[in-house]
């Protein structure tokens, strides 16, 4: 007669023996480990940067004092001609760079080429 043999599953525990109770089960003593920081809470955003704009009467610069009213002669960079424009205000941004706000002044037929006489612009 043939004998029948029967194989088990590795995988089937045997049920008279279980496993410990949750209260007995050994607690890791380790410290966190390296990748604990990518499991913390959500990155909280920066807070968006406020521009601030400070006006001021006068400025200091390249050892020239300028004031609120002064005529500054601008020089082109294409064609090389003067343009004149009296200053409104000054301006300072949250980085600190320095800007003049100007009114331009055209020039009339009677304008001389040569020097600049605030009588003969109007404003622009």
């Amino acid at each position: 007669s043939k004998q029948e043999i029967h194989r088990r599953s590795a995988r089937l525990r045997n049920t008279k023996y279980k496993s410990a109770p949750a209260a007995e089960k050994k607690v890791s003593t380790k410290g966190k480990g390296r990748r604990h920081i990518f499991k913390l809470k959500n990155p909280i955003k920066a807070p968006e940067s406020v521009s601030t704009i400070i006006t001021a009467e006068s400025i200091f610069y390249k050892g020239v004092y300028y004031q609120i009213g002064d005529v500054v002669s601008v020089i082109d960079e294409q064609d090389g001609k003067p343009y004149y424009a009296q200053i409104r205000g000054f301006i300072q941004d949250q980085y600190c760079e320095k800007s003049a706000a100007l009114t331009w002044l055209i020039p009339t037929l009677s304008s001389p080429k040569d020097q600049f006489d605030p009588a003969s612009y109007i404003i622009g």
